[in-house]
């Protein structure tokens, strides 16, 4: 059976290389206890890995490439901007597509026919929990959010934002930064940090 790993290793190469370390140990575990039992039939693990760069294009070809391949199983990617289009290829193609870590709450939502897993909670869970603790647990009632420009940084924000609110919470700034910075150590925040804390809130969510 062939599994592939796919994974924006050139962007967050630690991250996703111990994913790639963890899905080899297992699979190395499987083979050596026989493998997997289907219908009365012993099948080994293939693994293959791949890097989709942080791209959504080199997501797609990617995927092209591991249909060619006759890939039955694709673990990732590592970011919600790769995997919705990902996905939507896997559904229209048959394969299935299990995640480690795309949150956008827009896997949620796909008509997938039962082919996208993932093995995280959806930012659609995580945005409603953070902004119900901060209004109801912390009694916060105003707030800021700093978030990445990109599909996982919307995504979330949006949900924190219109919780927050619909609780009854007051957001005063809601500021990005862009979304293909790759080391924030070397980006200048001065524009977006000032403006973010031109008012005094409760909380910044970030």
């Amino acid at each position: 059976i062939k599994i592939v790993v796919v994974g924006d290793v050139s962007v967050l190469r630690e991250k996703v290389e111990n994913m790639f370390f963890g899905a080899k140990l297992a699979s190395e575990e499987i083979n050596q206890n026989v493998g997997i039992d289907i219908d009365n039939m012993n099948y080994n693990i293939e693994l293959i890995f791949k890097n989709s760069g942080g791209s959504a294009e080199q997501g797609i070809k990617v995927t092209y490439e591991l249909i060619e391949e006759g890939v039955d199983i694709i673990i990732g990617p590592t970011f919600s901007s790769v995997a919705i289009e990902m996905a939507e290829l896997c559904v229209e193609k048959n394969i299935l597509m299990m995640t480690y870590s795309a949150t956008t709450p827009e896997l949620t939502f796909l008509n997938d026919n039962n082919l996208i897993w993932r093995t995280c909670p959806s930012d659609h869970t995580f945005g409603t929990i953070s902004a119900q603790y901060c209004f109801d647990s912390l009694q916060y009632r105003t707030a800021s959010v700093f978030f990445r420009d990109d599909r996982f940084g919307q995504g979330l924000s949006n949900i924190i934002k219109a919780n927050f609110i619909e609780l009854g919470g007051n957001i005063t700034n809601y500021v990005s930064y862009p979304g293909d910075i790759i080391d924030l150590g070397t980006y200048d925040l001065s524009f977006e940090l000032n403006t973010l804390l031109s008012q005094e809130v409760d909380a910044i969510f970030i």
